[in-house]
């Protein structure tokens, strides 16, 4: 049974007030040859700095859609959260991710699913070479960014992470992030309605990371990528109350959720997930990548039906 840990004054574990364990269809069995879908989904609310409210409940509601209507097995879903025994460290996310690049194979899909903080690095902020002034460098923040560990400071994982291990990956790769890059600091102080999923850059990583060139990552075989996000490189990804529940979900994952309750008949594609959303307040997801028109998640026709 998968719940938040959180203890009480004796120790023990409980679940937070007002959690609902998911509920699950059966499994199916599994058929020889055909491939797996494996899910990381990460949400962090408990930053030292600049708390967010709905991120756990972004992850928990995107679990239960992949699970009930999509035919996730729970069992090949990571779920890394400030209230699991794997906290969102950078170790602790980088490793999960390096182990689903081992384990995935040809034809697989996995999906990483983000929702927390992003940042972005500038090289004409970070650096003087000529040849690095346009660079840009977006990241997502780890909960233990900015801390000190084994004498050095913990960094934001960056689009070169990213790269890096997609580029071991045979799988068919999507991946979402419900946090920003950017946004103008107008936009900022204009935000009176929820909290903002952006924070500031490390300016020791930033004086580092444009000292090393990027390195392209190969795409493997036919393998697609396909990457959604909540909002453009100039917007900022916003948080919100919903009425149902009364629960704080960031407005791209809501827009999200809405979305996928119309694919009854799970033949949407990620092009018709774009165009269902549409444009959101203050914010216009994107899209982009080289499986756009194909269908979510890799849903086989057995499900489809």
């Amino acid at each position: 049974m998968f719940w938040p840990v959180i203890e009480d004054l004796e120790g023990t574990p409980k679940p937070p007030v007002g959690y609902q364990e998911p509920i699950y269809f059966s499994e199916p069995p599994r058929s020889v040859g055909t491939f797996q879908r494996r899910a990381l989904l990460i949400g962090i609310n408990g930053y030292s700095q600049n708390p967010l409210d709905g991120c756990l409940n972004d992850v928990h509601a995107f679990h239960r859609v992949l699970t009930k209507h999509y035919g996730f097995f729970p069992s090949d879903t990571t779920i890394i959260t400030d209230h699991t025994p794997q906290l969102p460290t950078r170790a602790n996310i980088l490793r999960a991710l390096w182990e689903l690049a081992r384990d995935t194979e040809e034809n697989d899909c996995l999906v990483v699913y983000y929702a927390g903080h992003g940042t972005r690095y500038s090289g004409s902020v970070y650096s003087r070479a000529p040849a690095v002034q346009e660079d840009v460098v977006d990241a997502i923040c780890p909960i233990d960014r900015g801390t000190i560990a084994n004498g050095e400071m913990v960094m934001d994982i960056s689009s070169r992470d990213f790269d890096a291990v997609l580029s071991e990956v045979r799988a068919n790769v999507t991946v979402v992030l419900d946090c920003c890059h950017g946004g103008t600091f107008i936009d900022v102080l204009s935000c009176r309605k929820g909290k903002i999923r952006y924070t500031n850059s490390l300016p020791a990583m930033g004086r580092t990371l444009f000292q090393v060139p990027p390195v392209l990552p190969a795409v493997l075989h036919n393998a697609s990528r396909v990457f959604l996000s909540a909002c453009t490189w100039y917007e900022i990804a916003l948080e919100c109350r919903v009425d149902r529940g009364n629960e704080t979900h960031g407005v791209f994952t809501q827009g999200l959720l809405d979305a996928l309750e119309l694919d009854i008949d799970h033949t949407m594609t990620y092009e018709d997930l774009m165009s269902q959303i549409g444009p959101l307040p203050s914010q216009t997801p994107v899209i982009r990548g080289n499986g756009i028109t194909s269908r979510l998640w890799d849903v086989p026709r057995a499900i489809a039906k």
